[in-house]
């Protein structure tokens, strides 16, 4: 089924065309390894030489090229948001750019559709700039104003976010934007897609607290319909909770003071985000496939107004 469209047939003869895709392949990701890149110890303190992160004496680089590199990375960290909110650029010196750093910019920040085993032709991408601002951890009411512009969907501590500033415990970030609901997707329901956030999340549409989820390494949904103004520009609100590595829960090497084996913290959002429409009454949110090799594969769908039985694969 891999690169077909499928047409999935509900029992109330409801038609929902699903598009399989393998994930791309990029051809030059087995090419030659990263050599000879760093990074500052506040960053994670590792240093690379063919991809290996042995930091024995006779991988290390010179004390004074490594105090160098800390001193820029210290720096470049402790500057405030600059230039005009419209802008994004890399900032200068960021460490661990690879060959495809130059690749990325707010035109071309993961475009391709999050989802490939279940790709929906209509759908809108929300990958690219959003203003956002950072307040304090219990400053629950919106900004009136925001800081500057960060690129969705990069952690605001990467240099490809265009920010690559520390998020503390005790901050609240807090990401805007606007979005136009095509006229075509009247008369059916409206989702938006998180593909993942680090790491407690709340969101609003048009002043409307949509609710929230906890967890960075998940995907999770909102339905937006309820909360849509017809015919105008809604207004997107999300704000972003990351204790790091101060509380139970879940975090990986991160952590806020890296070195060694933990690296530098990946806060607020970290994968892509969509929206896109689906039928008001029946609609597919996850396919299971049990292949049998000697004969076929059978799909079992779940979903919105769904049971077991209900769906027919053509």
């Amino acid at each position: 089924m891999r690169g077909e469209t499928q047409t999935i047939k509900t029992r109330d003869g409801g038609l929902e065309k699903i598009e399989f895709l393998p994930p791309p392949l990029n051809p030059n990701a087995l090419a030659k390894p990263m050599r000879n890149l760093s990074l500052p110890r506040w960053m994670g303190g590792i240093e690379l030489n063919g991809m290996s992160s042995n930091s024995s004496a006779a991988h290390r680089a010179p004390l004074g090229a490594r105090l160098a590199r800390r001193l820029a990375g210290l720096l470049i960290a402790g500057l405030p948001w600059l230039g005009d909110a419209a802008d994004w650029q890399l900032p200068d010196h960021a460490p661990l750019l690879t060959r495809w750093s130059g690749d990325v910019s707010p035109s071309r920040a993961l475009p391709e559709y999050p989802r490939p085993q279940m790709v929906r032709s209509a759908w809108q991408s929300l990958n690219g700039l959003w203003d956002f601002a950072i307040t304090g951890k219990h400053e629950e009411k919106t900004p009136s104003a925001y800081a500057g512009k960060i690129l969705v969907p990069y952690p605001i501590e990467s240099a490809l976010s265009g920010v690559m500033k520390p998020f503390l415990p005790q901050d609240r970030l807090w990401y805007h934007r606007s979005l136009h609901i095509p006229d075509a997707w009247r008369g059916q329901r409206v989702l938006l897609h998180f593909g993942a956030v680090d790491w407690e999340t709340t969101v609003y549409l048009n002043g409307r607290d949509l609710g929230g989820h906890r967890g960075g390494y998940d995907a999770f949904t909102f339905d937006l319909t309820r909360a849509l103004k017809p015919g105008e520009t809604q207004d997107l609100v999300v704000s972003v909770l990351d204790p790091t590595d101060t509380s139970w829960h879940l975090h990986g090497k991160q952590s806020l003071h890296p070195g060694g084996c933990s690296y530098t913290a990946a806060s607020g959002i970290w994968q892509s985000v969509w929206t896109e429409p689906v039928p008001l009454t029946t609609s597919i949110e996850t396919l299971h496939a049990v292949p049998d090799l000697a004969d076929h594969a059978d799909v079992l769908a779940a979903g919105r107004g769904l049971d077991r039985g209900d769906l027919s694969l053509n």
